[in-house]
């Protein structure tokens, strides 16, 4: 009975470790649950996020609003596995990379990502809480205030953007947390670099103030 128990004690053990070493947790490695991998290797793109993430890649320059961009952007939706992979990537350059999960309510974004032939990047974010950027655009002339209603309000290098509405509100919602450059388009084109032009600021949505207010004044 005793050199049985014996016997079976190490086998006990051995099971123990081996579901360890399948918990990432438990065995001191990534957790991928609740994590956003990115590897970037030559023009390929590829990680793993939250199963329901929604994946952007754009370039770090990109105008959401511009009507035109030739630039490769590109998403992928995580369905039923955490893999995604964006392939033949057109143009070297810099990029950002988004992952949104509307279900859980949480997001990350990797930027500055260096796409380049021969290049190796990989990047490990946890998901966070996200925010969002909303305020005013009005008009102060002559001590009048008057609200802007119509204008573009948009994030550089991403996908998140906004229009004014009749009291010269706007607000973009589902942002990860981080620091942006926030352009408001002036002008009778929505089109930059043709009869428009832009007034920019700084958002940084974070832990402290997830929901950011940044009014544009135009004078």
């Amino acid at each position: 009975m005793i050199k049985t128990v014996f016997l079976l004690f190490p086998c006990a053990v051995f099971l123990f470790l081996l579901r360890c070493s399948g918990n990432p947790m438990m065995a001191g490695g990534v957790e991928t649950t609740n994590g956003f991998t990115i590897v970037a290797s030559g023009l390929t793109v590829h990680g793993s996020a939250p199963i329901g993430s929604l994946i952007s890649i754009l370039p770090e320059s990109f105008n959401p609003i511009s009507g035109f961009n030739t630039a490769f952007k590109d998403s992928a939706s995580i369905d039923s596995g955490k893999a995604f992979s964006f392939k033949q990537i057109r143009d070297t350059g810099t990029y950002n990379v988004f992952a949104i999960n509307s279900s859980t309510r949480k997001g990350a974004r990797v930027t500055s990502l260096h796409i380049i032939p021969g290049g190796y990047d990989s990047i490990v974010v946890p998901f966070d809480t996200l925010g969002e950027i909303s305020g005013f655009a009005i008009s102060v002339r002559n001590a009048d205030t008057v609200a802007v209603k119509s204008l573009n309000v948009y994030c550089e290098g991403s996908n998140f953007f906004a229009r004014t509405d009749s009291n010269g509100f706007y607000k973009m919602s589902a942002v990860p947390l981080g620091k942006y450059r926030v352009a408001l388009v002036l002008g009778s084109s929505s089109m930059v670099g043709e009869t428009g032009f832009e007034m920019k600021q700084f958002a940084e949505p974070n832990d402290h103030e997830p929901a950011v207010i940044l009014n544009f004044v135009v004078k």
